[in-house]
């Protein structure tokens, strides 16, 4: 299985040229000023890559996101990928999970504790991000 992970592209996502993967994970912080065009652009562009799975974790600079979600016009984006809040999935028997019991504070959550997005299967790895 081959892993794409990004972070912190804070609205400059458009200007990467992403390798081929089977997994693409954004791990936080896609959006510069959390509003709703800067959320819809990216879930959009980053729904649109074409590695089979998706995963997204939202980051400290994405809290309109987190007020998004669940509301009707977002399910098309979100349909083609996997929203990671404290949760896992599993792909091809590999586990993705961020769920670490973290604060449910986001001032606590972002910027005392590392996001950590952890994979487990055939092999283990860990990606920590600060």
């Amino acid at each position: 299985m081959k892993i794409v992970h990004i972070s912190d592209t804070h609205g400059n996502h458009k200007q990467l040229t992403l390798p081929d993967g089977d997994v693409l994970i954004h791990s936080g912080d896609f959006s510069q000023y959390g509003i709703n065009l800067e959320t819809q652009a990216f879930l959009d562009w980053f729904a649109s890559q074409p590695h089979r799975h998706k995963i997204l974790i939202g980051g400290n600079h994405d809290h309109y996101l987190f007020e998004l979600l669940g509301q009707e016009h977002l399910e098309p984006a979100l349909s083609e990928i996997h929203y990671l809040c404290d949760s896992q999935v599993e792909i091809d028997d590999v586990s993705f999970t961020d769920r670490l019991g973290r604060p449910q504070n986001l001032v606590d959550r972002f910027h005392i504790y590392p996001m950590t997005v952890i994979c487990s299967g055939h092999k283990s790895q860990a990606i920590s991000m600060c």
